[in-house]
C-alpha cells in the first residue's frame, strides 16, 4: 500500500515538473477554485429562492386576481402572501386602514372617482388605493369568468361542479348567524370572539358533516297530501277549495265578540291604514333607496357613485303605460336592458357591502365601527331587501311569479289614493300595454304579500337578519315553515299547514288564479275561508281581533300598537256609526 502511494506521488511530481510548479502549490490552487465554485453555486440557489421565476405564465395569467386564478386552477398569485399579511395587520389599534379604493363595475368604472381619505373618522374605510385599482370590468355583457371555456363535455361538467361548490359555499356564508355584539344591526363579531372562518361556519351549520343546513340551503317543509274525502274545510269532498257558508262567518263573529257593522267600520280603517302606513311609505322608500346609498357612501369617501333607481332598474324603458304595439315590439330589448342594469347595480352593492364588512370584521373586539359605516351598511341592506320585495321574494314563497316591473307599478297605483280606490279583488292592473291576465297576481294576492312584507319589516325598517325572533305567543313564519316548527306559531302561508303543531294566521289559496281564497287559521284549525270583494281584508281583521283578545295584542313578535293596527279595530265611535263616506268623501 505504501508502495502504491509513493508511486502516485512520484507520478504527480513528474507531471507538474515541466510547468515549474510544485505539487503543494497546485493542490492549494485547486482547493481554492473548488471553494469558490461551491460558494457561487450556493449563492445562485439562494438568489433563486429569493426571486422565483414566473413559472412560464403568460401576461394575461399574471393579470388575473385571486378568485380567477382559483377558478382556473392556477394557484395563488405572487402577491397573495403580501395581501394576506396586509389584511392580517390592518386592524391594529391606532393604525389607519389601508385605503380600499372605490367599487368598480362594468360601464360605470370611470364615473366613480375616489377622494383622498381625511384624517380619522370613517374615511379610513373607503379611501382610494391599489386594492381594487387592478380590477377592471368589461361591459355589462362581459362574462364574469374571462378566459374560461368549456369545449368538451368533461370541461363542462367540471365547470358545473365548481359552480355548485361556489353556490353551496355562498349559501353557507349567507346562513351564518349574525354575531353583532356591538352594533344594533348585527355587523361584526361580538366582544372577545374572533370571526369564524368559512370552514368553521360550514362545520357548525352541518354543510360538511352531520346536521341540517340553515338559511337558504335549509330543506323546506312540505305537508303530506290529505287523503281524498278526508279533507276538512275549506275543501269540498272532491278536494276543491270553497268559501265558508254564512253560518261559519256568524260563528267566527260570535267567537270574536264582534258584529257585521263593526267589521265594516274596521274594513274602512284598514283600507286607510294600508294606503297611508304601508303602500305610500313603501313607494317613498323605493324612490329614495338609491339616494340613501349614494349619500351614505359619500360620507365614507366614495364620491361620484352612480346607482340607478329601483323603479328604473325593474321597469326599464317599457314601463306600464306604453302602447300595445310599442310594448310588444320592445319587450325583449327592454327585458335585456333591465336585466343588465339590475345585475350591474347588484354587483356594485355587493362589492361595497363586502368591502365594509371586511373592514368591520377586522376591527378589534373592543372597538366599535363608526356610525357612518353602520348607516352605510344599513342603506345597502335596505336597497337589497327592497329590490327583493319588488321581485316578489321578500318574503319568498308567498306571491306567484310576476313579470319584472309589474309589482312596483301596481303598488304605485294602489298607493295613489287614501283608501285603495284602485283595488280589485279578482283582477289587477294593465302592464306593458296589455290588459290584466292570470300571468300577474290579483290585487288580493298582492295585498296579502305586502302585508306579510310589512310584518317582516315594520315601517320598512329592514332587520339585518331575516330570522324572526320569538314573540310572547310564538314566532312568526312568513311564506314557508322552517324545518323545525315551534309548538305554537303565527304564519302567513300559501298552503295549508298540518293541524299539529298548532298554528295561527292566514293561508292564501289559489293565489295564482283569478279567484283567490283566504283562510283564517286558529290554533291549527281552519275556521273560515272567504273570497270575493273584501275577503282578504276581513280575514286580516279577524286575525287582529283574535290577537287583541288572546295574545295581549301581539302578532307573533310584533306588537299591534307598534304596527299601527290597534286603532284599526278600536270600538266604533259616533262618527263611525254613520260611516266615513257619509257625503261621498273618503
Amino acid at each position: 500500500m505504501r508502495y502504491y502511494s509513493h508511486f502516485a506521488e512520484r507520478c504527480s511530481v513528474e507531471l507538474v515538473r515541466p510547468f515549474g510548479v510544485s505539487l503543494g502549490a497546485l493542490t492549494r490552487t485547486l482547493s481554492s477554485l473548488l471553494g469558490y465554485a461551491g460558494a457561487a453555486l450556493f449563492g445562485a440557489l439562494g438568489l433563486q429562492n429569493l426571486f422565483p421565476p414566473a413559472a412560464g405564465e403568460a401576461s394575461w395569467q399574471r393579470s388575473l386576481n385571486d378568485g380567477q386564478r382559483r377558478l382556473l386552477g392556477l394557484g395563488p398569485g405572487p402577491g397573495a402572501k403580501a395581501k394576506a399579511a396586509s389584511a392580517a395587520g390592518g386592524g391594529a389599534v391606532g393604525s389607519p386602514f389601508t385605503p380600499l379604493g372605490p367599487p368598480l363595475r362594468g360601464g360605470k368604472a370611470a364615473a366613480i372617482a375616489a377622494t383622498p381619505p381625511t384624517e380619522g373618522g370613517a374615511a379610513q374605510y373607503a379611501g382610494g388605493g391599489a386594492a381594487s385599482a387592478g380590477r377592471s370590468g368589461g361591459g355589462r355583457g362581459a362574462s364574469p369568468f374571462p378566459g374560461r371555456q368549456a369545449s368538451t363535455p368533461v370541461q363542462l361538467q367540471q365547470l358545473m361542479d365548481e359552480f355548485e361548490q361556489e353556490t353551496q359555499a355562498a349559501a353557507v356564508a349567507a346562513a351564518a348567524p349574525s354575531d353583532g355584539g356591538y352594533s344594533p344591526y348585527g355587523y361584526g363579531a361580538p366582544y372577545g370572539s374572533p370571526a369564524a372562518s368559512p370552514a368553521e361556519a360550514r362545520g357548525r351549520l352541518g354543510a360538511a358533516g352531520g346536521g341540517l343546513a340553515l338559511g337558504p340551503a335549509a330543506p323546506t317543509y312540505r305537508p303530506s297530501a290529505v287523503r281524498k274525502g278526508a279533507a276538512a274545510l275549506p275543501h269540498r269532498p272532491d278536494g276543491r277549495v270553497q268559501a265558508s257558508p254564512e253560518e261559519a262567518v256568524d260563528a267566527v263573529l260570535k267567537q270574536l265578540g264582534t258584529s257585521d257593522r263593526h267589521v265594516e267600520v274596521c274594513r274602512e280603517r284598514l283600507r286607510e291604514w294600508l294606503a297611508s302606513a304601508v303602500l305610500q311609505p313603501l313607494v317613498k322608500a323605493v324612490d329614495g333607496a338609491h339616494a340613501d346609498v349614494v349619500d351614505a357612501a359619500a360620507r365614507l369617501g366614495w364620491a361620484g357613485l352612480q346607482l340607478s333607481p329601483l323603479t328604473e332598474a325593474l321597469v326599464g324603458a317599457s314601463g306600464g303605460t306604453a302602447s300595445r304595439a310599442g310594448a310588444l315590439a320592445s319587450t325583449e330589448r327592454a327585458s335585456k336592458a333591465r336585466s343588465a342594469l339590475q345585475a350591474d347595480d347588484e354587483v356594485l352593492i355587493k362589492q361595497m357591502q363586502d368591502h365594509l364588512l371586511g373592514r368591520v370584521h377586522a376591527l378589534p373586539p373592543t372597538q366599535q365601527p363608526p356610525g357612518e359605516v353602520v348607516a352605510c351598511l344599513k342603506a345597502l341592506d335596505r336597497y337589497q331587501k327592497l329590490a327583493a320585495l319588488l321581485r316578489g321574494e321578500f318574503p319568498a314563497g308567498l306571491l306567484p311569479p310576476a313579470p319584472p316591473g309589474y309589482l312596483v307599478e301596481r303598488i304605485r297605483e294602489l298607493a295613489g289614493g287614501p283608501c285603495l280606490q284602485a283595488f280589485t279583488w279578482n283582477n289587477g292592473g294593465s302592464f306593458g300595454g296589455k290588459a290584466w291576465s292570470e300571468e300577474t297576481p290579483t290585487d288580493s294576492a298582492l295585498l296579502l304579500y305586502v302585508f306579510a312584507a310589512f310584518l317582516a319589516a315594520p315601517h320598512w325598517d329592514f332587520p339585518k337578519d331575516e330570522v324572526m325572533e320569538r314573540g310572547p305567543a310564538g314566532p312568526l313564519y312568513l311564506g314557508k315553515l322552517p324545518t323545525r316548527v315551534a309548538d305554537e306559531y303565527f304564519a302567513i302561508l300559501s298552503y295549508r299547514p298540518p293541524p299539529a303543531p298548532q298554528g295561527t294566521g292566514i293561508v292564501g289559496l289559489l293565489l295564482g288564479g283569478g279567484q283567490p281564497h283566504f283562510s283564517l287559521l286558529l290554533r291549527g284549525d281552519t275556521v273560515l275561508t272567504l273570497t270575493e270583494q273584501f275577503g282578504v281584508m276581513h280575514i286580516i281583521i279577524f286575525l287582529i281581533l283574535y290577537c287583541k283578545q288572546h295574545t295581549d295584542g301581539f302578532l307573533g313578535p310584533r306588537s299591534l300598537q307598534y304596527l299601527g293596527l290597534q286603532q284599526v279595530t278600536r270600538p266604533a265611535d259616533f262618527r263611525s256609526m254613520f260611516g266615513t263616506r257619509l257625503f261621498g268623501l273618503w
